[in-house]
């Protein structure tokens, strides 16, 4: 199958791996899978291309996905998603945020070739009951994925769909993040934020916290 996933943030946090990991393992099983990312992710470090790029996924820059622009870059992606869907056969466009559902769920809609949209739930509560999420969830999916039966429940409950659109799977992490960070990288990375080797790990946060500039 051709899977186009998108996710309208450059950072390596939050839903990046479970999505970086996504298509890994679809790629792993003989799909085409691309990850949109934004373009400014190319320029940043340590980033969701930069980790995809030296795990062996394929990624693309082609979109803006910039949830700061809406109103500016959102008419633009939603064409070039129109494009990109028939050049490429999509049938599948796989969302991970708010905004990149906004734009796959639009393009999907308004395309010939109508790939299917699915939304990944990555929040610890699942999805608030605005009207927001009920247009995306009701109006531009086709499916979602959880992780857990409590939030499935929710989500059948919450927003009425129906059972066969919501599915339950293992959260898409590798045991890798599970392992304990040696000694040598967790006093790398308290040099690296300021802080003294004799800080613990409360005392850390608890700085942090305090000294961060929003």
């Amino acid at each position: 199958m051709n899977i186009l996933h998108l996710i309208s943030d450059w950072k390596w946090t939050g839903p990046a791996e479970p999505a970086l990991n996504m298509c890994l393992e679809l790629q792993r099983q003989g799909h085409a899978v691309t990850l949109a990312c934004q373009p400014r992710a190319w320029r940043e470090t340590r980033s969701i291309a930069t980790f995809a790029r030296a795990r062996g996924a394929r990624v693309t820059d082609r979109f803006e996905l910039n949830h700061h622009a809406v109103l500016r870059t959102s008419a633009g992606d939603v064409g070039r998603l129109k494009r990109f869907f028939r050049e490429h056969a999509v049938e599948i466009v796989h969302t991970h945020l708010s905004h990149d559902h906004f734009l796959g769920g639009v393009a999907s809609r308004l395309s010939s070739a109508r790939p299917i949209v699915i939304r990944t739930d990555h929040y610890r509560d699942s999805f608030g009951s605005g009207l927001l999420n009920r247009w995306l969830l009701t109006r531009l999916s086709d499916g979602v994925v959880t992780f857990s039966a409590s939030a499935r429940t929710r989500l059948l409950d919450r927003f009425g769909l129906a059972e066969q659109r919501v599915v339950r799977m293992q959260p898409a992490l590798s045991p890798e993040a599970f392992e304990p960070v040696p000694e040598d990288k967790r006093l790398q990375l308290r040099r690296e934020l300021g802080f003294d080797d004799q800080d613990v790990v409360l005392g850390v946060v608890a700085r942090f916290q305090k000294h961060r500039k929003m």
